[in-house]
């Protein structure tokens, strides 16, 4: 469903891409949703009611469907240019360009993992924001002896070029992987 820009003359020209997390329920049907840009527009209500009134294709689990998280984007780019919400991946999203690494940090071993030369991987979740930033770090794997909070301390300093989706940019969740690993030198 297309959502609706308002009609104001200072918005005349103005492309902006409302980013939404939203939980699609096991029927298809959108449930709670919050967004995520940085800042507040006028064009956000209307891509709420327009994700509202969208169906989508739920998630499934051993061929049963579930709810799912997902980032959907409702862009508003002229009156020519309908603000058709999509979700998906860069391959599924025609014009969505993921974020590219600018700056990795490597993360340190804790103390304790050091001494028990404990290795271990860390898989973080974050939404990359449209400056660049990692935020709302959420681990999915996690690791012993504090690892974790060496890989959040780690990803907390990770810059990004954001995701663009055609040309502007928006604010996408990705994946990070942590490895510890100590060195056979």
């Amino acid at each position: 469903m297309p959502a609706v820009a308002i009609e104001d003359p200072k918005l005349e020209g103005l492309k902006h891409v409302c980013a939404l997390d939203v939980v699609i329920g096991a029927d298809g049907v959108p449930g709670s949703m919050e967004i995520v840009n940085k800042t507040t527009t006028p064009f956000d209500e209307s891509a709420m009611v327009a994700i509202r009134q969208s169906q989508f294709e739920p998630g499934s689990v051993s061929g049963k469907p579930v709810p799912v998280r997902l980032m959907v984007w409702a862009p508003f780019f002229g009156k020519d240019h309908p603000a058709l919400p999509v979700a998906g991946t860069p391959i599924d999203v025609k014009e969505l360009k993921p974020p590219k690494p600018t700056n990795n940090v490597e993360a340190q071993f804790s103390d304790e993992a050091r001494q028990r030369h404990q290795p271990g991987r860390v898989i973080v979740r974050i939404l990359v924001t449209e400056e660049g930033l990692p935020v709302r770090a959420r681990i999915l794997v996690h690791a012993p002896y504090g690892l974790d909070e060496q890989a959040l301390a780690a990803v907390a300093q990770y810059r990004f070029r954001p995701a663009l989706l055609e040309g502007v940019p928006v604010p996408m969740p990705i994946i990070v992987e942590v490895n510890f690993q100590f060195s056979p030198f």
